[in-house]
């Protein structure tokens, strides 16, 4: 089945969601997740419609840059939804439009000394575990306190830790 077919169909299902819940579908946001999708996958999902994708990995991200338009790197949003390792972080700043995925103090401070550099906002979204599994990744429920203790203190250069 092509992209757009798929698109399609789980557009339809958003909206149905939405309606049973009382909704708005402006209020919902469709994320293809193009991780191990070719660039030229990508450019169908754009055509069909998609201006929001999820990638895996900065490395496997940085591939992809040089392979897609410029229409669809200034056009479309880039989150990183992996983990991320620390010594990735100012990569990670530089190519992508948020960060869905800190899972540790460390990792947020990183990013936000990367971010000041660039002279830039980078959103991110923490990330909690909820689960046992030693394969998964998060902040551990009684961290998140910490690290919206440290997001909400502002460090000597005046730069919010985390927006």
């Amino acid at each position: 089945m092509a992209i757009a077919d798929n698109l399609a169909r789980i557009r339809n299902r958003m909206a149905d969601a939405c309606a049973r819940a009382g909704r708005s579908q402006s209020d919902v946001a469709l994320m293809a997740v193009s991780k191990m999708h070719s660039a030229a996958a990508i450019e169908e999902a754009y055509a069909a419609g998609v201006r929001l994708f999820g990638e895996n990995k900065v490395q496997e991200w940085d591939a992809k840059i040089t392979a897609l338009p410029e229409t669809i790197l200034h056009t479309a949003r880039f989150h990183l939804i992996g983990h991320l390792q620390s010594n990735k972080t100012a990569r990670a700043a530089a190519v992508f439009a948020a960060v869905d995925s800190v899972d540790s103090l460390k990792i947020a401070q990183r990013l936000n000394t990367a971010a000041v550099a660039l002279g830039r906002t980078l959103p991110v979204l923490i990330e909690v575990k909820l689960s046992s599994e030693e394969s998964k990744h998060g902040i551990a429920p009684g961290a998140v306190s910490e690290i919206l203790h440290a997001a909400a203190a502002r460090p000597d250069d005046g730069a919010a830790l985390l927006r």
